[in-house]
């Protein structure tokens, strides 16, 4: 059996290698003192049996004594600071193997719900799923692989921009430069096939070694009921009436082919398109109503002609009296093409 590369690195000398680095780099600016040759002296001076001895025998002592317990003070600090920095690297680089792992899972489950359309809404459903989970996933392995050659990357705040996740891969050796180049240009093809094939190729035994398992179909239909139960904890909390049509579509779409979906706002009309014959007559009424109701809401509030409060606040309660109504449409145990 081939013996995968640890992603871990185990070997303690890297861990120490580079904690070393950066106490040098730090003492350079300020180095870790123990305690001055005036304090040690005052410490002498307290000790009873050294009371009445010269204060510059006190000196002399303190000032031979600075040097060695300094040294001591450090090589402690140092040896804390490694195995803290150690235990740390290792959470921290298996957290990173998880996520990346989740975060491949959930893809795979998304692409599912792709392959259930047809262009131009395919190719539409594809850009917004490299663009959004793709980015994510592609900028976890990028940092994943920074850290493992040793590149310390703190975690930013925002997602990384794909001119920042450039330039950090334009950091890293040139062997490793171009599968990440590769995968960085795949976000912005056609299809999901060579963004997978670039990222596995990453996460494989030559690189990252992190095992990409497929769930098993018992575990997959865990990992499908999860997501729809997300989806419904959102939704009853949801307020805004886009969100909530947005929510009511992905809900119905999922219980209608049984695979996850991951749309951008302006497919709910496609997708609620798609569930016509999904959905009883009535329900899909009530839903195509609060789709034009949020088309024309939007569409009064970005108007710069004349006076359209009464107007925006009309459609607004109207939106408000069918929230509960679609929220039950999505949510209900049956929805099939005859209404109860």
């Amino acid at each position: 059996k081939k013996k995968k590369r640890n992603y871990e690195h185990d070997d303690a000398g890297s861990d120490d290698d580079v904690a070393v680095t950066s106490i040098a780099e730090k003492s350079k600016g300020q180095e870790l003192t123990f305690m001055s040759i005036e304090e040690i002296e005052k410490v002498l001076k307290s000790q009873n049996h050294l009371k009445e001895c010269p204060k510059e025998l006190l000196t002399e002592i303190a000032s031979r004594l600075h040097r060695p317990l300094t040294r001591q003070f450090q090589e402690l600090a140092k040896s804390i600071f490694l195995k803290n920095s150690g235990a740390d690297r290792k959470k921290t680089v298996l957290e990173m193997q998880e996520r990346i792992s989740g975060l491949w899972v959930n893809a795979r489950l998304f692409e599912k719900g792709v392959q259930h359309w047809e262009d131009p809404v395919h190719g539409q459903l594809v850009k917004h799923l490299l663009k959004t989970l793709g980015s994510e996933l592609a900028n976890t392995v990028v940092m994943a692989v920074a850290g493992d050659h040793m590149i310390n990357v703190a975690q930013p705040d925002e997602p990384l921009t794909p001119d920042a996740r450039l330039r950090l891969i334009n950091t890293l050796p040139n062997d490793i430069q171009e599968h990440l180049t590769k995968l960085h240009a795949s976000l912005n093809g056609q299809t999901l096939d060579d963004f997978f094939h670039q990222l596995e190729l990453l996460c494989g035994p030559a690189h990252l070694g992190i095992l990409l398992k497929k769930p098993d179909k018992r575990k997959e239909r865990q990992l499908v009921f999860n997501y729809r139960q997300s989806l419904v904890e959102q939704l009853n909390v949801e307020t805004d009436p886009a969100m909530c049509l947005h929510l009511c579509s992905v809900l119905l779409f999922q219980t209608a082919t049984h695979s996850m979906l991951h749309i951008p706002g302006r497919l709910v009309p496609n997708v609620l398109q798609y569930l016509v014959t999904s959905l009883g007559a009535d329900k899909m009424a009530v839903l195509t109503q609060m789709q034009d109701l949020v088309v024309k809401h939007a569409k009064l509030k970005s108007s710069s002609e004349g006076d359209h409060e009464a107007e925006i606040g009309s459609v607004a309660t109207a939106m408000a009296d069918l929230l509960e109504k679609i929220k039950e449409i999505a949510t209900k145990k049956s929805n099939t093409p005859t209404d109860e």
